[in-house]
């Protein structure tokens, strides 16, 4: 048992503190559909998302075809030794997808990084607060999404291993890259 009043309301109050920690993780909901993951998976909806371009349009990531989104950031190492792998990959297949690069970074910067890089495809910057979608898409870079017609992603993963995501590239040699 307590021995003091003060230790009684210490516990109380770390009771209550708790408590409304629970209820502000459960009760999150800054997206539609409450995300809370730190990042995507297959299965999650990014149709609600858009990016911004530097024609000052935005862009749906639900088109009715199939995109491919590449996530890059201009100051990340593992971006600039992907980008051989991409470019490789784009020209063989920008007839086929729609392509898009995101970044969340400036817009300015990701449409050089991109233009030095030669990827011939559309570049957009997202929103990258914690929690959100733009966030939950662009925490991990190099990295790869599928998304269906609707803006669902059916597939995910590091950008380097982009071959691999499309189903005619299942089972198929592995592309190099890191």
């Amino acid at each position: 048992m307590l021995k003091h009043p003060l230790q009684s309301v210490l516990l109380l109050g770390l009771a209550l503190l708790t408590a409304v920690q629970v209820m502000e993780l459960v009760s999150h909901d800054s997206e539609p559909g409450g995300l809370v993951r730190a990042w995507l998976e297959p299965g999650d909806d990014l149709s609600s998302l858009t990016a911004a371009t530097s024609a000052g349009q935005s862009v749906s990531l639900a088109t009715g075809d199939t995109v491919i989104v590449l996530v890059f950031d201009p100051h990340c190492g593992h971006s600039l030794e992907v980008a051989p792998v991409w470019r490789d990959w784009i020209s063989a297949h920008e007839a086929s997808y729609r392509l898009i690069g995101i970044s969340s970074g400036d817009l300015t910067e990701a449409e050089a990084f991109a233009r030095d890089q030669a990827w011939e495809m559309e570049i957009g910057t997202v929103s990258a607060l914690n929690g959100s979608l733009g966030h939950a898409l662009t925490v991990r870079t190099p990295w790869a999404f599928i998304l269906d017609e609707a803006g669902q992603v059916v597939a995910e993963g590091i950008g380097s291993r982009i071959g691999e995501l499309l189903p005619e590239g299942r089972g198929q040699t592995r592309m190099e890259g890191p």
